[in-house]
């Protein structure tokens, strides 16, 4: 026998062969834990650092394990079955265990019934839901078939006159073809809100999940959903579903029509207490309503009962528990317990079709799993099995509702029957971290609590499928008291790092297994921190959209203010693993209100990736990755209703300033037009306030072969002594285009350079590039270089010039001070409070005037920088303040190597 690999060896296998997105997502939250022995509620384990550990295991096979891992009296029942070499499959014989089993269930759940039932064995819930969705249209089937051949008859009278047509003013043909439309409709399966009943085609198409409409379902049997909210509507809506349905009578010797009505309605399927749409009972209008349609159309009542049947909410049939009378139930999961994998379609008698006999699959009715089944049911009916369910998953359900309410402010609710809970937590929307929000935009809130739990508290838990904001607990009916303590400690801590939005704390059992960094925990409460995000709500005038993204990777801890104390090289080789993971989230929304009463709403979509892996991305010609991570961010914008949507930092140059976007009817922006006139504005007002005039002064264009950099070079033509083109090599001879151009129209010495060394004979640098690391550097400068307005995003200047060389003045440019406004707006975006980046203001220009078609795309117009000026002096925008030095972040763990100042060899250019 080969040696076991190692975790992390068998992690790259199950990702490459396996489930590769999902075993992504496993490694990046470290659920990744490889567990090899169980008994009871502990399941132990190798975590994804390599240390043997015991485990509370609330999650309970999602709710197969009602009896705990390897009960011992069934593990005996199993070791005989084999030792005595009992047949495990003899299809197509007498199945002795399959006839003893469906026997006992049917006596087991008369009560339910009122009569017998007929038990239908497959292999899994899925394919158990497949067999009564099957009956179901059996039965529809043989309705729809049977009724041409009452027909039949009248059309033969027809043809040897032994009858006549009665009717004027219809055909025969008209009638027939208005059978014909009403009958070939598609059948209809009436579900609930939040419902899910597995992952075969037909079981999604029936399932309402948000998570499954990116999967195929069943295009064959149409679904509708019925509104939990409005069960008193219920019946109205499925009378609508009915339609007027022609048919042919003999009266009186003659052939005339009758009207009948058709519900192509085929039956409910639901589940009495809800797991993956968030652990949800029925209330008792739901029930009502449900039985009311059942017997108005002779619908057939199917309760899926996979997971919480069989006696997990105190009762045989959860339906008991709720007050609910099936015609069908489906049983799965707990009726294995947990040993092997088999599922049953119970259907009472009366409403049975004798054709679904001739359904089967190859491993359903075997013996070993029919003789546990057996078991199961005769142990889960017994009185003080269920007794011990009811009175434990209360006691539970007690502790969970006691500490709901010591934080209203986090959860909403904790719920459920018998040993089938959920606690559900509040939306982060309004948290302070946007790395929570993050999460939760893309469904991963739930996994990350679940991590935190399993990795820091020892106790293993899952969120439900439909709602990850929904913890469930399924533990065994051996769970004691010491264990739920373990939980509610565990889940105490996590309720106070949500509260106070601290994502680092949550986290750090992912980016700090060392335990190097410590945390003051009476210093951590982010609520009222000046950089927390914001989630405004109110009535609105127009609404914009506008991409985000870290513009440096040390600016995560402004982004979120929890991590701020948390070096990049701790946290960095993590948070890479999440690059290219997560869809783009809404990670603010703020009003702002507008001269004329207007409010405009500014929704900030974020995006996870950094310039740096955007950069990468292109460069390895993976660009369609974050193409279409910008196109879901355009689809989220469109469904918040905005009217624009402006290409923050790299993300205009990434999408070849919007050309490679379908805009879905929103004006779309790289906000160079406004970007290039602030930034006009700010060297002119530097040069002024040093008494140094333009027209004496030599200024480099870093970038001048971009749409702004060639732009702001004609705009100094004319204006300074000399104007010096600089860029990569591989952009010269754009470079000898524009200088070219500019001096045939101006008297202004141009001069064209692909060195950064030329920077030294300038006064003033305007820099202008698209970057992701750093372009100038200290030994790029002389003492002659008075200032450098840096108005790049993600910025171009290496923080060391600000200490080595501190005669030049580096002035973060393109600021737009927003009137009537003094907070933050973007935490993404290092801006000074009240102010935003020149490329958002030009967004919120063209939101307040809903200009809904492309504005600054391609090369920057005059007409258009007129426009863009004139709209912010009539709405109030202005060039805001100039930050120095002295406000400039700084950065002590910059790479030197990143800084340095050959184009032909950097490593800091965009490669775009």
């Amino acid at each position: 026998m080969s040696e076991p690999k190692s975790p992390s060896s068998s992690m790259a296998d199950y990702i490459r062969f396996v489930r590769p997105h999902t075993g992504e997502q496993m490694r990046l939250l470290q659920l990744d834990w490889r567990f090899f022995r169980a008994e009871g509620d502990w399941i132990w384990g190798t975590s994804p650092r390599g240390s043997d550990v015991r485990v509370l295991d609330l999650l309970g096979g999602y709710g197969t394990n009602l009896w705990g891992h390897n009960p011992a009296d069934w593990i005996e029942d199993v070791k005989q079955f084999f030792d005595e070499k009992q047949v495990q499959q003899a299809q197509l014989s007498l199945r002795t265990e399959a006839a003893e089993a469906s026997r006992e269930m049917s006596r087991a759940f008369e009560t339910v019934f009122r009569e017998e039932c007929i038990v239908h064995w497959a292999s899994s819930g899925s394919e158990a839901v497949e067999v009564a969705l099957q009956h179901a249209l059996m039965k529809y089937q043989f309705r729809r078939d049977d009724f041409p051949s009452c027909q039949r008859g009248l059309l033969d009278a027809l043809r040897t006159k032994r009858l006549t047509w009665g009717e004027s003013g219809v055909t025969v043909e008209q009638i027939l073809e208005r059978q014909h439309e009403v009958l070939s409709g598609a059948p209809i399966v009436l579900t609930l809100e939040r419902s899910f009943h597995g992952r075969t085609v037909a079981a999604m198409g029936a399932s309402d999940s948000p998570l499954l409409k990116y999967l195929p379902h069943t295009m064959g049997v149409q679904k509708i959903t019925l509104d939990l909210e409005k069960p008193e509507a219920w019946l109205e809506q499925v009378q609508l579903l009915t339609r007027e349905l022609p048919f042919l009578v003999e009266r009186k010797g003659q052939v005339v029509v009758d009207r009948g009505e058709w519900s192509p309605v085929v039956g409910l399927l639901v589940e009495p207490v809800q797991g993956e749409g968030g652990i949800y009972a029925l209330a008792e209008k739901h029930v009502a309503a449900l039985q009311e349609i059942a017997g108005v159309f002779s619908l057939d009542l199917i309760a899926d009962e996979i997971q919480c049947g069989l006696g997990r909410t105190g009762h045989l049939s959860a339906c008991e528990s709720i007050g609910l009378r099936p015609d069908v139930i489906v049983l799965g999961k707990a009726l294995g317990v947990g040993l092997t994998k088999v599922s049953a379609v119970l259907i009472r008698r009366s409403r049975y079709q004798k054709n679904l006999s001739r359904l089967g699959s190859t491993f359903s009715e075997d013996d070993l799993s029919c003789r546990l089944a057996r078991e199961a049911v005769q142990r889960a009916e017994s009185i003080d099995h269920l007794k011990t369910v009811r009175e434990k998953g209360q006691s539970m359900l007690s502790r969970l509702q006691e500490l709901r309410a010591d934080f209203a402010d986090v959860l909403v609710e904790a719920r459920g029957r018998g040993l089938m809970l959920g606690l559900e937590f509040r939306s982060w929307q309004d948290n302070p971290s946007n790395m929570l929000r993050l999460f939760q935009g893309n469904h991963l809130s739930g996994y990350l609590m679940a991590s935190f739990l399993l990795n820091r508290h020892g106790v293993r838990v899952a969120p439900s499928l439909s709602n990850p904001g929904v913890l469930r607990f399924e533990p065994s009916v051996h769970v004691e008291p010491a264990q739920v303590e373990q939980l509610i400690s565990g889940l105490r801590e996590l309720c106070e790092c949500v509260r106070r939005g601290d994502f680092a704390m949550i986290t750090k059992h992912l980016w700090d297994p060392d335990h190097k960094i410590l945390f003051d925990k009476t210093d951590r409460d982010f609520r009222s921190h000046p950089r927390a995000s914001r989630f405004d709500r109110g009535a609105v005038s127009r609404r914009i959209g506008f991409f985000g993204h870290l513009l440096r990777f040390e600016d995560l801890g402004q982004f979120d203010p929890s991590m701020a104390a948390v070096p990049r090289e701790v946290i960095e080789p993590w948070y890479r693993q999440g690059e290219g993971f997560f869809r783009p989230s809404l990670f603010e929304r703020v009003h702002l209100p507008m001269s004329g009463g207007e409010v405009l709403e500014v929704n900030i979509i974020g995006l996870y990736e950094t310039p740096a892996s955007m950069i990468h991305a292109f460069r390895n010609r993976e660009s369609s990755l974050i193409l279409n991570r910008l196109q879901q961010g355009l689809e989220l914008a469109r469904d918040l209703g905005c009217e624009v949507m402006g290409l923050g930092g790299l993300t205009s140059v990434l999408a070849k300033n919007g050309y490679a976007l379908d805009s879905l009817g929103m004006g779309l922006t790289t906000g160079n037009t406004y970007t290039l006139v602030t930034s006009c504005q700010a060297l002119e007002r530097t040069a002024k306030e040093m008494s140094f005039p333009l027209e004496e002064a030599c200024v480099a264009v870093v970038g001048a072969s971009g749409n702004i950099g060639e732009a702001y070079a004609h705009w100094l033509a004319g204006k300074a002594r000399k104007v010096i083109l600089v860029g990569r090599p591989a952009r010269e001879s754009q470079l000898q285009e524009v200088a070219s151009e500019l001096r045939q129209k101006s008297k202004t010495e141009i001069a064209v350079s692909t060195d950064m060394s030329v920077l030294a004979d300038c006064d003033f640098v305007a820099s202008v590039t698209n970057a992701p690391g750093y372009v100038i550097a200290p030994e790029d400068l002389s003492s002659k270089v008075k200032a450098i307005l840096d108005v790049a995003t993600p910025a171009d200047v290496d923080p060391r010039v600000l200490t080595e060389c501190p005669h030049v003045r580096v002035l973060q440019g393109g600021w737009v001070k927003i009137p009537g406004f003094d907070g933050y707006l973007g935490s993404a975006f290092p801006t000074p409070p009240g102010h935003t980046l020149a490329c958002m203001a030009e967004t919120m220009l063209l939101g307040l005037r809903s200009h809904r078609t492309p504005f600054s795309y391609g090369p920057l117009e005059k007409d258009k920088i007129k426009k863009i000026t004139d709209w912010a002096r009539e709405s109030g925008f202005e060039l805001g303040q100039l930050i120095g030095a002295e406000d400039v972040k700084k950065d002590k763990s910059v790479n030197r190597e990143k800084a340095t100042n050959d184009f032909a060899r950097s490593k800091r250019g965009s490669g775009l």
